[in-house]
């Protein structure tokens, strides 16, 4: 897109290549894939997989027991503060749960916002496998709405080379067709 939007300022050695061969090279490389869906559908559920959050230890559960815990610690120290000299011991150990409650906020942020990226990514996945089962086995003539489906991106190398992005992360270099 960038030889056509700005010709060779930025590409100064891309080649202009046919549409029609340039088609014909993204169903080839689109079919030598599909002819083995299960395996592209196993590789991008195992993307699904490595999605979860990597050594995460602490749930959302264990950081609200926690912050209760504190709570309740907290009312304690606060009652218990009576004499000059349990003022000064209550004051360092009230900063050391403040400190903590706001380290489990941000945690507990942390993990939401995880889980809400994680649920995003799984559901473009799950798309994705749902958009490669339908998908015929073989392309046989060129279906724009199909390819924009099945093809993230495609890198023309050179006149004679592409290679091509599937969704999923599947990268398929081809040879361009006559």
């Amino acid at each position: 897109m960038s030889r056509l939007d700005y010709g060779k300022k930025y590409c100064k050695n891309s080649p202009t290549i046919d549409e029609g061969p340039l088609q014909r090279s993204i169903l080839a490389a689109i079919n030598s894939v599909m002819s083995d869906k299960d395996k592209l559908i196993r590789q991008i559920t195992d993307e699904i997989k490595a999605e979860a959050i990597p050594g995460e230890t602490m749930t959302i559960a264990d950081i609200k027991r926690r912050m209760e815990e504190i709570n309740e610690k907290t009312r304690e120290i606060v009652m218990n503060t009576v004499s000059a000299e349990n003022e000064m011991n209550s004051a360092s150990q009230l900063k050391a749960m403040l400190d903590e409650m706001a380290y489990l906020k941000e945690k507990k942020a942390d993990i939401e916002e995880q889980h809400r990226d994680n649920a995003m990514a799984i559901q473009r996945i799950e798309d994705n496998i749902a958009i490669m089962e339908q998908a015929p086995a073989e392309l046989t003539e060129w279906d724009e709405p199909m390819v924009r489906k099945l093809a993230d991106m495609v890198k023309v190398i050179s006149k004679e080379k592409i290679i091509v992005y599937l969704r999923g992360g599947t990268e398929v270099e081809q040879d361009m067709a006559e």
